[in-house]
């Protein structure tokens, strides 16, 4: 939120109605900073880069898992549902049983965190990596394995196993709209390919 005057812009912390921050900076329309208030209460929000190059909140995402059932997805972990409260839904980590995680969320009708309880004690979920293969393709790698030409479905993309074709693959892999692992449909049916990097960091599947 910002305020223009002849000789400056005012912004007021974005969470200024919802917690009554007072954090504030004002600027010269250069951009120099003239006076600030770093007093704000309440946490940071967590933003990240999209797709699009836009710098948005970090927000929960509603996924449905490999057994078909929904779970959270939150800074690359995974939730299931618990149970009701009087501030919303509680979510329970994935690694409740395995890992005996504690980290617990509760969410809003909107999907928005109204309270976080515990930290993780695990990893995160796996990573899925973009590499760019020398045919100028985007290929996503996850454990060794590649995958080509993506096909957009509600809330991200599905990409194709590279194998599809040479070994007859059938394998599955669903990203969210930010690239984060949400599951994949079934085991490989042959190892993973090996893939030597050129010089330009281009990724080409090596000869047999």
């Amino acid at each position: 939120m910002n305020y223009r005057s002849k000789s400056t812009v005012s912004w007021l912390c974005s969470s200024r109605n919802s917690k009554k921050c007072p954090g504030s900076l004002i600027l010269t329309h250069r951009g120099d900073v003239i006076s600030y208030n770093s007093t704000h209460t309440h946490k940071a929000p967590i933003v990240y880069k999209n797709k699009q190059g836009k710098f948005v909140k970090m927000r929960p995402v509603l996924i449905k898992s490999a057994k078909k059932k929904y779970a959270l997805l939150y800074k690359s972990y995974t939730f299931t549902r618990c149970t009701k409260s009087k501030k919303g839904v509680v979510w329970k980590c994935s690694s409740n049983k395995t890992d005996n995680c504690k980290c617990v969320l509760t969410t809003d009708a909107n999907l928005a965190i109204v309270q976080t309880k515990g930290e993780h004690n695990h990893k995160k979920s796996e990573v899925v990596r973009v590499v760019t293969a020398i045919d100028g393709a985007s290929l996503l790698m996850l454990n060794g394995y590649s995958f080509t030409n993506p096909s957009p479905i509600p809330g991200g993309e599905r990409w194709y196993c590279s194998g599809r074709i040479p070994w007859k693959c059938s394998v599955c892999l669903h990203v969210n709209d930010d690239y984060e692992f949400v599951c994949i449909s079934r085991e490989h049916c042959h190892d993973p390919p090996v893939y030597e990097i050129t010089p330009t960091g281009l990724y080409a599947m090596a000869a047999p």
